[in-house]
């Protein structure tokens, strides 16, 4: 029987999205969740271990699949990424069951329930849905606090296609999982890749959505977590300083009003 596993990663930063997102993927039918958990300065130790603790305790667990780590500021995203993949290729049926990849604040939206979309997939030969992120904002297009207990689309109903969009993959083969890089914007083939698979992976469809839930307070934190991190002359992986300077400066303004 195919199943349907969420690929994601985690850090303390995002405990204010945890339950929101676990509820929303569960309600949408999915199987379990692959979920790196990690943090990168040593200061955050205490507190990163104080959320996984919290996430153990949670009525979600037992749908949880983690590992953790690697925990430094001085690499990126990708050995994270990697141990995701080996999540994947533990736990998962590579020939049967899809992945949905999908950072933390990211919540995939689909046209039809699953089944149907996974039926639909099969029929048509799509190795993969895609579509793009709608950045979601608050009804007065202010910075808001996202609450716990209020449905999160509630609390951002509307969007803004200037705000930074981009394309992202909705759910995915879990064979092809491999290709979706950080970020899971586009296929990424490596040079191994065979005929076979590149033929495969160009059966595709742009139907999927991926609302994109950091145009809030505590989403201004984890940019700037990212941004010191990025200052930091230790760190050694990809990083785009002015394009996140300038996404600081947004937050300062009306996101409705925003071009």
């Amino acid at each position: 029987m195919t199943k349907i596993f969420v690929c994601s990663r985690f850090t303390h930063y995002d405990d204010f999205l945890f339950e929101h997102f676990m509820k929303y993927y569960l309600k949408l039918g999915v199987y379990k969740f692959l979920i790196n958990f990690n943090y990168k300065f040593d200061k955050d130790k205490e507190n990163f271990e104080l959320f996984l603790e919290n996430v153990k305790n949670s009525p979600y667990n037992n749908y949880i699949i983690y590992n953790i780590g690697p925990n430094t500021e001085k690499l990126f995203e990708t050995p994270n990424i990697e141990m995701l993949k080996k999540l994947v290729n533990d736990n998962v049926n590579l020939e049967e069951d899809y992945i949905i990849p999908a950072d933390s604040d990211e919540f995939q939206e689909f046209p039809d329930t699953l089944e149907n979309i996974i039926q639909m997939m099969k029929e048509n030969h799509y190795s993969y849905l895609n579509g793009c992120t709608k950045e979601r904002i608050s009804e007065t297009g202010e910075i808001i606090m996202v609450e716990k207990d209020k449905d999160i689309f509630e609390q951002f109903p509307k969007f803004n296609d200037s705000l930074f969009v981009h394309p992202k993959i909705g759910i995915i083969k879990a064979k092809y999982f491999h290709y979706t890089g950080v970020g899971h914007h586009h296929i990424s083939l490596n040079p191994t890749a065979t005929d076979f698979e590149k033929e495969e992976l160009s059966k595709s469809k742009h139907i999927s959505t991926t609302n994109h839930f950091r145009w809030n307070l505590q989403g201004k934190i984890r940019l700037e977590n990212w941004y010191k991190m990025w200052l930091d002359e230790n760190f050694t992986g990809w990083k785009d300083i002015k394009k996140c300077e300038k996404m600081l400066t947004v937050f300062n303004q009306n996101l409705l009003e925003y071009k």
